[in-house]
């Protein structure tokens, strides 16, 4: 038993909280070397371990993650029991929350960019971001492993007065999209309650990901944002 891990099944050990997709580092790679029956997998992973220009090169072009180097090494057949102490444990990814608790009282909502990539220039078999896919395959009823971790030092002015430039560009817009709520929820509530005068700047590759877009365009026309600037950065025809 692990002092930060729960008895579970070697499954949902490997699913939920071993890391499994970093890497491996070369330490794990000298272990990896001795479970090995055949020589030259051996010798490879050695040398890998040992010669650290070669084992950067590897890293970089392949950027594999375990099951692929198990592969890459088929003679490798640790025990599970020491394989899985070898491991370190999956570290948790922070997004910021999107969306106001007087809008959502029972809702957490996040913004997420769905990370997909290939190694090998493109050429090789394409990875997943291991989080965000995560969340983009789960259903209604699932349950999930999260903390609320606050930012005490990440808030609006309480000067409602006071003019505010936000600048997010791409899923960085995620806590202005829960300013904004704040600001109408309050500016629908309270009729004589002031908020203050907002530009936001949003930027994104193409107008077709520009998030929140039919929404920052409701919160124009309700007075809550000012003005919105959309910077594209790989629009056709439109300059940076």
């Amino acid at each position: 038993p692990h002092e930060r891990l729960p008895v579970c099944s070697l499954r949902t050990l490997l699913t939920r909280f071993m890391d499994i997709t970093t890497p491996p580092t070369r330490q794990l790679l000298t272990y990896l070397a001795s479970c090995c029956s055949d020589k030259a997998d051996e010798e490879r992973l050695l040398m890998l371990a040992n010669e650290s220009s070669v084992y950067e090169d590897w890293r970089y072009w392949k950027l594999p993650h375990l099951l692929e180097v198990l592969e890459e090494f088929p003679s490798c057949r640790p025990p599970a029991a020491v394989f899985v102490a070898q491991l370190n444990a999956l570290q948790p990814r922070f997004y910021s929350i999107s969306s106001s608790p007087r809008k959502y009282s029972k809702e957490i909502h996040l913004t997420v960019a769905i990370v997909t990539y290939r190694a090998e220039d493109g050429e090789g078999a394409e990875h997943y971001g291991v989080c965000s896919n995560y969340l983009a395959n789960l259903q209604p009823d699932d349950k999930i492993f999260l903390f609320v971790r606050s930012a005490p030092s990440f808030h609006m002015s309480k000067d409602p007065t006071r003019p505010v430039i936000l600048i997010g560009p791409g899923t960085g817009i995620a806590p202005f999209r829960s300013f904004w709520q704040k600001w109408d929820h309050i500016k629908s509530e309270m009729v004589d309650c002031k908020i203050p005068k907002v530009w936001l700047f949003f930027g994104c590759r193409t107008k077709n990901v520009d998030l929140y877009r039919d929404e920052k365009e409701e919160m124009v026309q309700k007075g809550v944002l000012d003005r919105v600037f959309l910077a594209l950065s790989r629009e056709e025809n439109i300059p940076k």
